[in-house]
This record gives structure tokens, sequence and C-alpha cells, in this order.
């Protein structure tokens, strides 16, 4: 996922998530929520 300046602030996957501060690495994993699980979902041509 990327904010406006086109800079990735979260890296995804269906096991977790690292969120992304731009400039400075990641931040801690964590579990995706239920509307991450769904983006990921949509990405790979699951639909809605």
């Amino acid at each position: 996922m990327q904010n406006e300046q086109v800079e990735v602030i979260l890296d995804i996957t269906k096991d977790r998530v690292k969120p992304v501060i731009p400039g400075q690495g990641f931040g801690d994993k964590r579990l995706p929520t239920a509307d991450e699980l769904r983006l990921i979902n949509q990405l790979h041509g699951g639909g809605l």
C-alpha cells in the first residue's frame, strides 16, 4: 500500500502486516485486520 507521495506504508501478507515508516524502516509485525485481508483477496482476484 502507498501514500500520496508514492511511498510504501504497509507490507501486507495473509499472515502478517509490517507498517512502514517512510525513510526509516519497518514497524512491529502484527496480524492483518479484516479490511486488510479483504484487500489482499481483492488484489489476488478474489473479488469483493
